[in-house]
């Protein structure tokens, strides 16, 4: 049996570890950008990349933003998700 639950989750910190890697890029982010889409996830969530290379948050964002706009399609990204999607991206680098 398969139960399935569509209720917004608590504020959290999701870390990910390897955040401008492939398997992050083309799977993690995406999946994350059409659970808050959704409404799935709550508006105080942080997504947090974790990388060995060097970069500012802001360049994080935009590698985020390419990744989204690359994987999905067109008719998929909204301009106003965007926009809320967990604001920052902070890098742990």
């Amino acid at each position: 049996m398969i139960i399935e639950s569509h209720a917004q989750t608590d504020a959290c910190n999701i870390v990910i570890l390897g955040g401008n890697g492939d398997l992050a890029l083309r799977k993690l982010l995406p999946a994350l950008f059409y659970l808050d889409r959704d409404n799935l996830l709550d508006d105080d969530s942080q997504i947090i990349g974790s990388a060995r290379s060097s970069m500012t948050t802001a360049d994080y964002k935009k590698i985020v933003k390419t990744a989204i706009t690359a994987y999905l399609p067109d008719n998929h990204v909204d301009k106003s998700v965007w926009q809320r999607f967990p604001s920052g991206f902070p890098i742990c680098n």
